[in-house]
């Protein structure tokens, strides 16, 4: 996760290295609210399978990877998805 001087701005970067679909990834977060993904390369306008997240993903109140909020995420094998975080 990378932000700007305030929490406002951030994005998060996942990468899929594998060979696998990971349907139900369970990722941490240090903010509360929606993520919304910005890019994705497994959509089928990169060529891709399509393993996308169409809707705004909303964060969970539950500890993942130290982290206080959890986010469900889909990502396709080999590939690589961009949220942004949009607030509460």
């Amino acid at each position: 996760m990378r932000k700007g001087k305030n929490d406002s701005f951030a994005v998060l970067v996942i990468c899929n290295f594998t060979e696998e679909i990971c349907s139900d990834l369970m990722i941490g977060v240090p903010y509360e609210g929606r993520y919304r993904e910005l890019l994705n390369s497994d959509s089928e306008i990169y060529g891709g399978e399509g393993e996308v997240n169409p809707r705004t993903r909303i964060t969970k109140k539950a500890m993942t990877d130290e982290r206080p909020y959890t986010l469900k995420l889909r990502i396709g094998p080999e590939s690589v998805a961009i949220f942004r975080y949009e607030g509460k």
